[in-house]
């Protein structure tokens, strides 16, 4: 264990004492040498003073203005040190292939960084059937994704990402998908549109002739019922009126014309009343649920001979 430490540290070692390696002597000749230079001091000053995410960028610039074994690895470092690791293991395998193809011995150093993250990378799989990815333009956080890259667990960094796909002749679709210690994979499956359909099914629903569905059993059944409601409904409300109107009016003498009933009447009409209103709602809405067409059902106050009523009024 303790060898297998200190060989990790010397490894890191090595593979951080490269500035002389990102400096303009190493880098190609020119402005853009002069400016990967100052970036990459800056770089190192954020680094030194803890600031590793304002680090990385600098890093990032310098690599592009001069790409070298070094200051690669410093990114890679960087990325690693931010949560990046992803991204931190492209780039100690891309800081190993330069130092590969130079003869460079940190070709070890970055091979053994990037194994070692490994079992920590994160991944996303973009999953499409062949015939929807066939000529399609796909895109992870707007990078695009070539074909053979397709149905593999890619290597991403934490947090959300965004997948777009857009195939000829069909609309762009956005997919959005997350990683994170909790989920540390993700899949986006891209079916294939509807758009794509084969021709003679798009032939034959064009050509069919619209058919009404025929009213099943069932619907036919409710129906009966809720014009049983509404019939009960508005039999309680006429119920309920006739007791208010007729069972507490005094006839022309000034007498009650039932005088026994005039302490009940009210009560009575009250729960005719209610009852009735409760089946008249049900069955309405029984009937609008299970109609085969358009129904209107309206229920208002008249005048009847003898008192007061309700009118209902229905058409099917």
């Amino acid at each position: 264990m303790i060898r297998r430490c200190a060989r990790g540290v010397a490894a890191l070692a090595v593979a951080l004492v490269a500035l002389a390696d990102a400096t303009v002597a190493q880098a190609q000749p020119g402005a853009d040498a002069a400016r990967a230079d100052a970036t990459f001091t800056e770089a190192m000053q954020l680094r030194s003073a803890g600031r590793d995410v304002e680090a990385c960028p600098k890093f990032a610039e310098s690599q592009r203005l001069a790409p070298a074994v070094g200051v690669t690895l410093y990114l890679a470092d960087c990325y690693e040190r931010t949560g990046r690791t992803a991204s931190a293991w492209r780039e100690f395998r891309e800081a190993e292939k330069l130092a590969r193809d130079r003869n460079d011995k940190r070709a070890d150093v970055a091979a053994e960084r990037a194994v070692a993250l490994e079992p920590r990378l994160y991944r996303l799989t973009v999953s499409a059937p062949a015939a929807a990815a066939a000529g399609a333009d796909v895109q992870v956080d707007g990078m695009a994704l070539s074909a053979d890259s397709l149905n593999v667990a890619l290597a991403i960094d934490p947090g959300d990402h965004v997948v777009t796909f857009s195939a000829p002749g069909q609309a762009a679709r956005t997919f959005q998908a997350h990683v994170d210690a909790a989920n540390p994979s993700a899949v986006v499956r891209v079916q294939e549109s509807p758009e794509t359909a084969a021709p003679a099914t798009a032939a034959l629903a064009t050509t069919a002739v619209p058919t009404e569905t025929p009213p099943s059993n069932g619907d036919a059944a409710a129906r009966w019922g809720a014009t049983g409601l509404v019939v009960a409904g508005a039999a309680g409300i006429g119920l309920g009126t006739w007791f208010v109107t007729s069972k507490t009016r005094q006839m022309d003498n000034g007498e009650l014309c039932e005088p026994h009933l005039r302490p009940g009447a009210i009560p009575i009409a009250a729960v005719a009343f209610s009852a009735g209103g409760i089946a008249l709602v049900s069955g309405i809405t029984l009937y609008y649920l299970h109609r085969p067409g358009r129904a209107e059902v309206s229920l208002a106050p008249t005048v009847v001979p003898g008192g007061a009523g309700a009118l209902l009024r229905a058409t099917f």
